[in-house]
């Protein structure tokens, strides 16, 4: 009884000792697009932002839809090890900071001249990284390229 009791305890202990564990910081670094089923929310998202500071914008912006869907396709987002992130947009790059805080549920990106963005984190993994735009108010799905 000993013998299995000990058996077993060993068992636990070196499959314990294999468990990943996981590190969304790790998981965040790297290159990332917006997956195709956010597309439209995202592009309705920001002509309605737009429409609050610029109507005559969002008026523009609705008029060509389907060149701002093109354009939120093209997006990428690239978080590097350093804390930094780049994007590239087709206006061109757009760079910061970036960390997680209160326990990884928020991902906060700190631009230059403009309030830091504090996205809510509803998912993240090496795959998967899910926000919600606070200041936009939409949810967002990105995936590798």
């Amino acid at each position: 009884m000993k013998s299995k009791l000990l058996f077993s305890i060993v068992i636990f202990a070196v499959c314990s000792a294999f468990t990943i564990t996981n590190n969304p910081s790790q998981d965040l670094i790297g290159t990332w697009k917006i997956d195709e089923g956010s597309i439209n929310g995202v592009t309705r998202s920001i002509i309605s932002f737009t429409q609050k500071t610029n109507p005559d914008l969002a008026d523009q912006l609705e008029g060509q839809e389907e060149g701002m869907k093109q354009m939120v396709r093209s997006l990428i987002i690239n978080y590097k090890a350093d804390n930094t992130y780049e994007i590239q947009t087709p206006q061109g790059p757009q760079t910061g900071k970036w960390h997680l805080e209160n326990n990884n549920t928020y991902l906060v990106a700190t631009r230059d001249g403009k309030p830091d963005r504090k996205d809510s984190v509803l998912e993240i993994s090496s795959t998967r990284l899910k926000l919600i735009n606070r200041e936009r108010g939409d949810t967002t799905l990105y995936i590798r390229p």
